[in-house]
Parts: C-alpha cells; sequence; structure tokens
C-alpha cells in the first residue's frame, strides 16, 4: 500500500514548519515561505516512482482474467474424450472403442495444438488420437471417467502476444498436471463468431482468446496409461468439479505472477 508523506499544509515530508521555525535553525537552512530545492527534488521523484508502480500494478491486474472451468468426461453421460480431443484440435479422428468418426476440420479458429507428456511417455502418444483411444481402451466400466477439460480465458490486451498466451498456459498446465504425471492435450482458439458446441464440449467462455485443456485421469509411464490420478481429483457435482472457483483463482495467480517476471 502506498502511504502519503504529504503534511496537513501539503508540503512533501512532513516540511510545514513556521516562518520563524525555519529562520531559527542557522545558517543553511530554508527561508521562510520556501521550500528546499533537496525537498522538492525528493517529493518529484517518490511521486514519479509512486505513479509509475500504480500505472504498471493497475495494467497488471487489468491483464489477469479469473475464469476457469473443469469438468469431469463420464462414459455413462455419453461423454466421448476422442470427441472432444477431437473438436478442440479441429481435426478428424476416429473412436477404436465405439467405432464413430468426428470432423471439425471445418473450423479455422484453432491458433496452437500440442500434447504435452511426462518423462518417459511413450512417443506415439503426442498424437491426439492415439493418446485418447489409449485413454478410452484402459477405461472398462460404463461409467467410467476418461479425462477432465479445463477451459481458460486468455488475455487479450493489444501489448499480449500469440506466444505469451501460449507460454502462459503452457507453464500452467505443466506445472499443475504434467508434472504430477498426468498427460494434457493443450488447444488454443482465436477470437470467432459464438459457435455452438457439440453435447459432449465445454461451452466457449467468450468469443475472445481461450484454450482448451484436456487432461488424462491417469498418470502415464513408459508402458502407457498406468493407475488413476485419484489425489489430483477435486470434488466434482453433475459433472463439473465443485472447486472449479479455485481453478480461476490459481490461474489470475499464475497470470499476475507471470506479469510481473
Amino acid at each position: 500500500m502506498l502511504h502519503s508523506n504529504t503534511s496537513s499544509r501539503g508540503l512533501p515530508n512532513g516540511n510545514s514548519q513556521s516562518c520563524a521555525e525555519a529562520k531559527g535553525r542557522g545558517k543553511g537552512k530554508a527561508s521562510a515561505g520556501k521550500i528546499p530545492i533537496r525537498n522538492i527534488q525528493t517529493s518529484l521523484s517518490n511521486s514519479v516512482c509512486g505513479f509509475l508502480f500504480i500505472f504498471y500494478w493497475c495494467k497488471f491486474l487489468t491483464m489477469a482474467i479469473q475464469f476457469a472451468r473443469m469438468r469431469i468426461l463420464t462414459r455413462s453421460k455419453g461423454h466421448c474424450a476422442v470427441r472432444s480431443a477431437t473438436y478442440n484440435a479441429r481435426g478428424a479422428a476416429r473412436s477404436e472403442r465405439t467405432g464413430e468418426k468426428y470432423s471439425f476440420t471445418d473450423r479455422h479458429d484453432l491458433e496452437h495444438h500440442e500434447i504435452l507428456l511426462p518423462d518417459g511417455a511413450p512417443e506415439e502418444m503426442h498424437d491426439f488420437e492415439t493418446l485418447w483411444n489409449k485413454a478410452q481402451f484402459a477405461e472398462k466400466r460404463i461409467n467410467s471417467q476418461e479425462a477432465k477439460e479445463l477451459l481458460l480465458a486468455l488475455p487479450d490486451n493489444p501489448e499480449i502476444t500469440d506466444e505469451m498466451r501460449l507460454e502462459m498456459t503452457r507453464g500452467f498446465v505443466q506445472d499443475n498436471f504434467v508434472k504430477h504425471g498426468v498427460g494434457a492435450q493443450i488447444d488454443i482458439h482465436g477470437p470467432h463468431e459464438g459457435l455452438k458446441n457439440e453435447d459432449d464440449t465445454l461451452q466457449d467462455a467468450s468469443v475472445n482468446y481461450h484454450a482448451h485443456v484436456l487432461v488424462t485421469t491417469r498418470r502415464i509411464n513408459a508402458q502407457g496409461m498406468a493407475e488413476k490420478a485419484r489425489d489430483l481429483n477435486g470434488l466434482f457435482a453433475k459433472g463439473y468439479v465443485m472447486d472449479g472457483d479455485k481453478w480461476g483463482e490459481v490461474w489470475r495467480d499464475y497470470q499476475n505472477d507471470y506479469f510481473m517476471k
């Protein structure tokens, strides 16, 4: 918090002495009615520093967006991880489990697509169709959870570049998911007219920049899909994680830390 050193007479640094006080302090002291040059310089310096601090801090706060929502893709509700991954990637793929084919190549708002995997994961899993078919194959129950999906709103200020949006998203996903052993698909969508989503996909936050992050529910090792990462689960209801507000706060704080670097 910034504190003001201005006295009741409006002079910086508490210099509100009377004329008599100024005269009675010996040689070299300021005469009555005059503010020492040194005090003026200090005041200006403090004012400029204070202004710059407030300007840049407000700038950072404006950039950070507190919107992040997570849901669970559950088989018993008709969700399909391959379908969601294909939609997010604006690509084409086939679900080996159901035999259904999906194509969303007619949508042209994809800014970036990539798969992040923990160290030692099979290289073939960098292909989204392979990754999510293996994720589906690893689940045997009719009510299995095939994936988690996180939607992140991204800042679209003019000074924010595509590279900065990607760096923020990638770092956030790496820190919160991949370093804990799970895989994640990142798809950044640019501004577009409002699109009606498929039944099993998150509704886009807005027509502005946003990222879809599809996360495996199992850890991945050199052999492929391993144990369920239940320690990473939050409480959820009706398919949506109940600690969703937490993700918004974590995402906001991550952006602020990024802009302060």
